[in-house]
Parts: structure tokens; sequence; C-alpha cells
């Protein structure tokens, strides 16, 4: 479906185009006619656009009533849809992935992308690289271009979280609750999971709504159910307000963190330069995890610590070893432009963690892994 021949291709999020609430009908799931009304508006824009390609989820289809599922079908047996699980990302990678088959495109949809910022940034504060349509079927729609506004480190965190819950099927929240508030263990001997973490799995389990299971993300085995999983926080570290790594802590935990990686210190060499470090101490602060609460303390440094609230804008200096509590209210700065702060997940599994000792790693999970075919 060709628009114009010298405008960006125009990739059509048709499920989100389908669902929009404000534009359904009384009973109605999704509307294939909505589509049909952005298609017109497309035709009548003031701005210059060249082939549709549009992309769906596979659970569009049952929401449709009959006209709209005959339509969907003709578009497939046309070749003009593409289907697939996940279409925001599908649309995603072909606006940014250097692999992309489009040259040059633009994306039609209301969603934000919150959940995808992280791995592609290009999407903060873009404004001629996603579409919208405003107004309503009656008073015909217009399409524009969309500002995609800046989003928060923390609010970003969040909606990672959010997608990654729906990828794992758990979608209501008792569902959510039993996933969250335990661990579980892969006890299958031939998963590469269950070798690299035999005490407990450290990612999300995937639900079975069919026999009301948890089962392994790697192999797909029933998961044992170990007991209430202790609290867990997630703490991003930042420079020039570039993410550079992320830290975990749970429960019991005492990490510090410095210029350099040492016994029990995750050092900030990791990702940032010796330049960057410069005014950094080897050992610089200290977190603790008790009781749910974290707390930090500045290690005598030369160059010292400040703690920033969100709310007042104020900063101020910590005392040597003098440990406060850290919450999402404030955050840490360190000297060079380097800022810590709690990254928003509510139970967080990703994270670097300090040196303790040398782990072995089962010679099964390295033939596995390094089996290229």
């Amino acid at each position: 479906m060709t628009l114009f021949n010298n405008g960006p291709d125009v990739l059509v999020d048709i499920s989100n185009v389908c669902r929009d609430q404000a534009l359904l009908e009384h009973g109605e799931r999704a509307s294939w006619k909505i589509f049909e009304h952005v298609v017109k508006a497309m035709h009548r824009a003031p701005i210059q656009l060249g082939t549709v390609h549009t992309v769906a989820d596979r659970s569009l289809y049952p929401l449709l009533d009959d006209y709209g599922r005959e339509q969907l079908k003709t578009f497939r047996k046309k070749g003009l849809l593409e289907e697939t699980t996940l279409a925001d990302e599908r649309l995603i990678g072909y606006l940014f992935d250097a692999d992309s088959p489009f040259d040059r495109a633009v994306v039609l949809s209301r969603d934000m992308f919150d959940d995808f910022r992280r791995s592609y940034p290009q999407i903060q504060g873009s404004k001629e690289l996603f579409l919208e349509w405003r107004g309503d079927i009656v008073g015909r729609l217009s399409i524009h271009f969309r500002n995609m506004q800046l989003r928060t480190h923390r609010r970003i965190s969040r909606k990672i979280e959010e997608g990654e819950m729906k990828a794992r099927k758990l979608f209501r929240d008792t569902i959510r609750e039993r996933a969250l508030d335990s661990d579980y263990r892969c006890d299958s001997s031939d998963c590469v999971v269950a070798q690299l973490w035999p005490d407990r799995l450290r990612e999300l389990p995937v639900y079975e709504r069919s026999r009301d299971m948890f089962v392994c993300p790697s192999c797909g085995s029933d998961l044992t159910r170990l007991g209430r999983r202790s609290p867990a926080a997630q703490l991003v570290v930042y420079h020039d307000g570039e993410e550079q790594m992320r830290l975990l802590l749970e429960e019991g935990d005492s990490v510090e963190v410095g210029r350099t990686d040492a016994k029990g210190c995750v050092g900030l060499s990791r990702q940032l330069s010796e330049d960057a470090l410069s005014s950094v101490s080897r050992r610089h602060v200290k977190f603790t995890m008790r009781d749910g609460v974290i707390r930090v303390a500045d290690l005598d440094t030369k160059n010292g610590t400040r703690l920033k609230s969100r709310r007042r804008g104020e900063a101020r200096q910590l005392e040597p070893n003098r440990a406060v509590t850290l919450d999402d209210q404030f955050r840490l700065l360190l000297p060079g432009d380097i800022t810590i702060e709690m990254s928003g997940q509510a139970r967080p599994f990703e994270g670097d963690r300090p040196i303790t000792e040398t782990i072995a790693v089962p010679r099964t999970v390295l033939e596995t892994t390094i089996d290229l075919g």
C-alpha cells in the first residue's frame, strides 16, 4: 500500500490502531474500521509518506468482529500484513536496528514505547520518528508527528518490568504476586539455567495457565517452590545522565562501590574510563540492605559523596562512615558527574554483584554456551 513515492515508509501498529479505546463503540474490543479511517487520514495528511507496512499482534484476530476478521485475512493473503507475537518489538527493531529492511521509516502508534527506551534511547524526546492520529471518526481523523517526550529512568524501569511480566504470562495480580513473592528452582539435570543457578532461579518464571503451574523459562520443566523470596532492590549508575550499569542488592547484603573491582566491591571501571573515575576512591560508598531498607555510607573518601532530594532539589554532604537511608526520593551524587539511584523495579533479578570468590561453571554449561554449530 503506497501513499506517495518520496516519503518515509509508515510502519503501522495495527493492533494499537484497532484497539483505540476512544474510538471503539460500546461492546467492541477491536475494530478494523478504525484502521480504515486512519488510512484515509494518511492520504489527507500534509506529511509526505511512502509505503505502508502493517504489523499486528497475533492476539488481534479473535478480538475483531466478522468484518474485521475477513479484512485481516485479506491483508494476510495479499502479503500486506505481518503478524507476530510482539508487534511493538518488531516495529522498534525495524525503526532502529542496523539490519532493518527499511532505510527511512516512521512508526504510527499511540504507544509511548516506554519499555523499549532503555535499549533504544533514540526514542527519548523524538519528534520526527513517530506519528499519531487525532480527533474522532465523525469529525475525521488527522495525522501528526508525535512528541515522544522524555521519560524518567524510574518510569522506564517500571515499564520494562511490566513488559517482562506480560512476556512470562503473568497477567493477573494474584499470579504476579505468587511469581514475585516466592523463590523457585529448576531441578532438571539437562537444563542450562538449573546448572548456572542450582540454588534458585534468578529470573521470573513462566506461568502455564492450563495447569496453574510455574515452569522454567529455559527448559519448560515444572519449578520447585522454595519459599518466600527475600526483599531485593536494584540501583542504577549513571554518568553524564547515561546509564552505565545496574547493581542488585538482596536482603542482608553489604556491597561497596568504588573505582575498581575488589572482594565485596563493585568497580565502576567495568564501564567507565580512568578519566571519569579520577576523583572516585577505590572504595567510595557502602550499601547495606536490612529488613528491605537500603542504607548508604561514604567511606571517608577524599572527595566525598552527596545525597540529593528529588522533591526539594537540595544536596547535602554525607558524613564519613555514617549511614543514611536511600529510597526513591533521593539520588546519590559521586564526583565526576556519577549518580546512583533506585531503578523503580519492584522485584528485580538483574544487576551486577561484587566479587566474592571464583565461581566454578559446570562443564556441560560451557559446552552448551560455546557450541556454535
